[in-house]
């Protein structure tokens, strides 16, 4: 589970952006002491949906998480002729 706070440092979204997302409801979270939690599943499955991808310009931050995933599924050994 990460904080608002937390969530907004990770994707490089504005604090207040992802809590209009939540109170919206296109964010799942749980609300302990006044706050949102919001658990990392729900929040990449929102950042992953059309909904963001079609609506919202990524951030910088996203953009190179996205890239260094993408690095990381991909093999840097070239195939060997046999």
């Amino acid at each position: 589970m990460l904080s608002v706070a937390e969530a907004s440092r990770f994707t490089g979204y504005h604090h207040n952006a992802l809590t209009n997302w939540c109170h919206n409801g296109y964010i799942r979270y749980f609300e302990i002491s006044g706050g949102y939690m919001i658990p990392k599943s729900c929040l990449l499955n929102f950042l992953l949906s059309p909904h963001i991808l079609d609506s919202y310009r990524p951030s910088k931050k996203l953009v190179d998480l996205a890239k260094e995933f993408s690095r990381q599924g991909k093999s840097t050994k070239k195939p060997t002729a046999k």
